[in-house]
């Protein structure tokens, strides 16, 4: 999402990202007692061209959208709704 929004190549639409980003490594673990053969960690980071990092701080989105409850119980109609009226306003504004 941070790549596609800095080149201004889309729109976000929901809620912040959880704040992961960088390449993923795993790391094999020495022989221990709690059995675990090994762990993933982030081994680098996303810097964005303005500057903030992605990792622990999410990238937040240009038309903010919460889930709520009624969207569950209405087979998540009312976040339809708000996605077609975004659509519609970005059209709209298109010149």
């Amino acid at each position: 999402p941070a790549i596609l929004k800095d080149a201004g190549r889309a729109t976000l639409f929901g809620s912040k990202t959880a704040g992961a980003g960088g390449a993923v490594s795993f790391n094999t673990l020495l022989s221990n007692r709690l059995g675990i053969s090994g762990l993933t960690s982030t081994s680098s980071v996303v810097l964005r061209p303005n500057g903030e990092l992605i990792e622990g701080i999410g990238v937040q989105p240009d038309i903010e959208y919460h889930i709520t409850p009624e969207d569950y119980l209405l087979h998540f109609e009312p976040m339809r709704q708000s996605i077609l009226e975004a659509v519609e306003d970005m059209l709209n504004a298109t010149p």
